[in-house]
């Protein structure tokens, strides 16, 4: 079901599942701060948390001891959510990163080859999109992007301060979220 989160939140979520995993593999996750605290978007927030995992997942394994997975969410100049998820692994050649959403392909021996598959559907489903840039022996990023309710104009760059923007889009997707929260209980 559909509702307004903060994908802000989701991420930090996610960190706290995997970090525990990195820690113990000699990986240092860093978290780059929020400039903008409303990273709200509208969608299933059960998919985007699986989405998340997947690319969390992926770019820990691809590492080694002392590697380091950046990850940040911003509010881009358009009004677009602007998820970060970069590496320090091996990173992927062209022909590989053109075949990464492929189902079923996969360079791990005991991978799917399901799971980016699954993450570019629900990009796409959340009316986003996924770009990939990868070196060999360097990394790979991962860029994330979402529409969002908020307006780049609403939202405000600092970190001491909640931003409560009031603006008719704001409110359409409140209504939203109150029409489908309510109709789901009936």
């Amino acid at each position: 079901k559909k509702a307004i989160f903060t994908v802000g939140v989701l991420v930090a979520n996610r960190i706290q599942i995997v970090q525990q995993k990195a820690v113990m593999e000699g990986i240092t996750i860093t978290k780059k701060e929020n400039t903008i605290r409303e990273t709200m978007i509208i969608g299933e927030s059960d998919k985007i948390k699986k989405v998340l995992l997947n690319l969390l997942k992926n770019a820990l394994e691809a590492m080694s001891p002392g590697g380091i997975l950046t990850i940040s969410v911003k509010l881009d100049n358009f009004g677009k959510v602007v998820l970060g998820i970069s590496d320090t692994g091996k990173g992927m050649d062209k022909s590989q990163v053109k075949q990464v959403f492929m189902p079923f392909y996969t360079t791990k021996a005991d991978g799917t080859g399901l799971g980016l598959p699954f993450v570019l559907k629900v990009i796409e489903e959340h009316g986003g999109t996924i770009a990939v840039d990868s070196t060999v022996n360097t990394g790979t990023s991962f860029i994330v992007t979402l529409p969002s309710p908020i307006s780049p104009h609403q939202a405000v760059a600092s970190t001491d301060t909640t931003v409560f923007p009031h603006s008719l889009t704001f409110i359409y997707a409140l209504l939203f979220f109150f029409h489908t929260t309510v109709f789901s209980f009936i």
